[in-house]
């Protein structure tokens, strides 16, 4: 219960680290674009910071007392009818609400620097490559999406919860692992390079 207690906060926390470092990336392609982009994602920056802070306050204290969050005894009694002791939120609503903001910021980030590569006056093989490279963010979408699939599965009943409570934690680890891979991948080039030139010397 304290497992998946910490989970639930620190799960959100992990996610905005990614998307911010991905903005913070953007800030820098920002330099040389337009208006509208650079404000588009400063205002996405805002937002996700304030989501951020609000969901993790409403995971701590979704029960009130963080500790009531984590008390089996507490949950036995949010389980069955009557009146419990300890007035909790509805964690469905709460998993429901963070997946679809996710699934939503994703495909912003996504989309965001499209525009702008279509726009870059390079050769069409260039193009291809930059937009496929950013377009890796689309694995992250699909884990997105399993994920709310599995919550869906996951509230039905406590028994559904039994069965889908790991699976959904894994998903989640695949999601924020491959928001991680999307990230890194278009500041790979320097050590694709770097590789290829010692690659060139040990030919020679």
């Amino acid at each position: 219960m304290l497992s998946w207690y910490i989970y639930r906060f620190t799960y959100p926390i992990a996610l905005y680290i990614v998307k911010f470092s991905i903005l913070l990336f953007y800030v820098q392609l920002a330099e040389s674009a337009n208006t509208i982009f650079r404000r588009v994602v400063y205002v996405m920056i805002i937002l996700l910071s304030i989501y951020t802070i609000i969901i993790v306050n409403v995971s701590i204290f979704s029960c009130g007392k963080p500790s009531n969050s984590y008390s089996f005894r507490i949950f036995l009694e949010l389980s069955k009818s009557g009146l419990p002791r300890v007035t909790c939120l509805n964690v469905n609503i709460i998993w429901f609400t963070q997946s679809g903001f996710n699934l939503l910021t994703d495909v912003v980030i996504l989309v965001l620097p499209m525009p702008m590569l279509l726009e870059l006056h390079v050769p069409l093989r260039r193009k291809i490559t930059l937009i496929a490279v950013f377009s890796v963010g689309s694995i992250a979408i699909a884990a997105s999406c399993i994920r709310v699939w599995l919550i869906s599965e996951w509230s039905k009943s406590l028994t559904a919860q039994a069965k889908y409570g790991y699976v959904m934690i894994i998903g989640g680890q695949i999601e924020l692992n491959a928001a991680i891979v999307s990230a890194c991948i278009p500041l790979l080039k320097p050590l694709f390079r770097m590789f290829e030139h010692r690659q060139g010397k040990e030919l020679k």
